[in-house]
C-alpha cells in the first residue's frame, strides 16, 4: 500500500497557476530591444579599387522569415535560391545603394555573391536577435 496523497484539485490549481506566473514572468523579462529597422552597413569587395559599402535595414522577424521561405529551395533546410533572396532584399533590405534590379546594378558592380551572403547573415542574426 502506498502512502503518497493525492494532492487536492485546490492544491493542483495552485500549482498550475503558479507555473503559469513564473513562465509568463520569465518571458517578459526574456525580452529584447526591438530590431525592426535597425541599419548596418557593410564593405563589399573591401580593400580592391571596386569597394562599396552597402546598408541594410532590418525588415522585421515577420518579413525576414517570409524572405527566406521564399528564398528557400524545398530540397534541404538551409539550401537557399540566391537569385530569390536579392530580389526580395532589394525590396526590403538593401536600403542604400537604392537597388532597382539585380542586373541593374551587379551589372555594373562587383560583389553579388558576397553580398548575397551578407543579407543571409543579416537576416539570420536579426531572427536569432542578435543585431
Amino acid at each position: 500500500m502506498s502512502n503518497t496523497t493525492k494532492k487536492t484539485n485546490a492544491e493542483l490549481a495552485i500549482e498550475a497557476h503558479n507555473k503559469q506566473t513564473k513562465t509568463k514572468k520569465k518571458a517578459e523579462s526574456s525580452t529584447i530591444a526591438n530590431m525592426m529597422g535597425k541599419t548596418q552597413d557593410f564593405v563589399i569587395c573591401e580593400g580592391t579599387p571596386q569597394e562599396y559599402t552597402i546598408t541594410l535595414q532590418y525588415p522585421g522577424g515577420a518579413r525576414a522569415l517570409e524572405i527566406e521561405d521564399i528564398a528557400g529551395t524545398g530540397k534541404a533546410v538551409g539550401d537557399v535560391a540566391y537569385s530569390r533572396l536579392m530580389n526580395e532584399a532589394i525590396k526590403d533590405v538593401i536600403v542604400m545603394p537604392r537597388v532597382q534590379s539585380i542586373d541593374s546594378y551587379w551589372n555594373d558592380h562587383a560583389g553579388l555573391a558576397e553580398v548575397a551572403i551578407t543579407v543571409l547573415s543579416f537576416l539570420n542574426a536579426g531572427i536569432a536577435g542578435s543585431l
